[in-house]
């Protein structure tokens, strides 16, 4: 398949960068879709294999959550259960993808194409997994122990100051990647979002980065909203 033009043009030109949005198509290739990093179907039936999917993976969330809670007699006790339980379930995700994770570090990290995370062509890469797969690789590439949480801080007068948390892989000479994780991840204290209440809560963050994006203020500080909407963007392992 010829390269387009355009797209040949930004690979060459040495002043520009690519932001990356990483899907868990990422994972295919390396472990097929019978994981629970390559397939979400998986993740949440793991949870409970008697769950009736839809395809809307924040409402089949918030059926199992509603599954395993039914049993509460009143309002106001399935209410905080289901607080309780979403917290719990979101935990228990987190700990199955951080062991799938160490296995497919051990078993498979050579099947995974690194060489796209090149720090001259790339600055920062917008992960919609929770797993931290790509991050983990970079390092080994770039010969460091772990990457360094360097959240973005914005001020506010009107509201309230809020943080967005970022990952950067130093690879010394050759510039850094940024990550950023815009569902959450397994990092520790960056919960991951799969109610519909949590991307409620995303969506005003959207809201507010689109503003602080606009800003002409020179050194406001950056976000993933910003990088993907100021930078040329490739979309790696998308699914349908």
């Amino acid at each position: 398949m010829p390269i387009n033009p355009k797209f040949k043009a930004l690979l060459k030109d040495p002043t520009i960068k690519f932001s990356i949005i990483l899907g868990s198509g990422y994972h295919r290739q390396a472990l097929g879709a019978s994981s629970i990093l390559s397939n979400w179907e998986k993740l949440l039936k793991d949870q409970d294999s008697e769950l009736t999917l839809t395809g809307f993976y924040p409402l089949d969330f918030e059926q199992l959550i509603i599954r395993r809670t039914g049993k509460q007699k009143d309002e106001v006790s399935r209410q905080k259960a289901a607080s309780e339980m979403e917290k719990l379930i979101s935990e228990e995700i987190c700990f199955d993808l951080q062991c799938a994770q160490e296995r497919a570090m051990k078993f498979n990290k050579h099947r995974y194409p690194t060489g796209i995370f090149n720090p001259k062509k790339v600055s920062d890469v917008v992960s919609l997994n929770f797993d931290t797969m790509a991050e983990t690789l970079c390092c080994k590439d770039a010969k460091i122990k772990e990457s360094i949480s360097n959240p973005s801080k914005f001020k506010s007068e009107k509201n309230e100051d809020f943080e967005i948390p970022c990952w950067e892989v130093d690879f010394k000479n050759e510039d850094k990647i940024r990550f950023w994780y815009p569902h959450g991840s397994i990092h520790d204290n960056d919960p991951i979002t799969l109610g519909t209440r949590e991307y409620a809560k995303r969506f005003q963050t959207i809201e507010r980065l689109r503003g602080y994006s606009k800003s002409d203020d020179k050194d406001k500080p950056t976000s993933w909203y910003h990088e993907l909407t100021h930078n040329p963007v490739l979309i790696l392992g998308a699914e349908k």
